[in-house]
């Protein structure tokens, strides 16, 4: 315990450094966010901030006829329900437990909306970073994530089709 408040101690001393003297709660707040959106800025693309602020396809479909849902090893969980009417994907919806995986998502499932089933299995994790104009390398794992998500819905459509 003692030792997780020291932690804690340490964090706000770098805090109060990065964000200077603050005595109004409403300052701290926006001095907080906005050293928030400017770390974003250096680590992430417009694109990727944008899908995940501001995520499309985001839920499930009830009636679906292909879905997975899937873990990665860093404990992120992503799920994709499809409908799929003619081989060709018409609708989809997906659901993600943090922000890059989110953006992938996202990202994923407007670029297989509409598309034939051939197609879409093409899809690899290198296509849907290139569409977000990159990811850091410690987040690419998310794109892997989303296409391995994604492949494993459309089997679950063939094997129950």
């Amino acid at each position: 315990m003692n030792s997780d408040r020291k932690e804690i101690e340490k964090e706000l001393s770098v805090l109060n450094k990065k964000l200077g003297n603050i005595d109004d709660f409403d300052d701290f707040v926006d001095k907080l966010q906005n050293l928030i959106d400017k770390e974003e800025e250096e680590l992430y693309s417009e694109t990727v901030r944008k899908e995940y602020r501001n995520p499309t396809n985001v839920g499930t479909i009830e009636l679906n006829n292909g879905t997975a849902k899937l873990n990665s090893d860093c404990g992120d969980t992503m799920q994709f329900d499809l409908l799929v009417e003619n081989k060709t994907i018409s609708d989809v919806k997906f659901k993600a437990t943090c922000g890059v995986t989110t953006a992938t998502g996202s990202m994923l499932s407007k670029l297989v909306k509409g598309k034939k089933i051939d197609e879409v299995s093409k899809l690899t994790a290198k296509h849907l970073v290139n569409a977000l104009d990159g990811l850091p390398p410690e987040n690419v794992h998310a794109a892997g994530l989303a296409i391995r998500t994604l492949k494993s819905a459309i089997k679950n459509y063939e094997e129950n089709k």
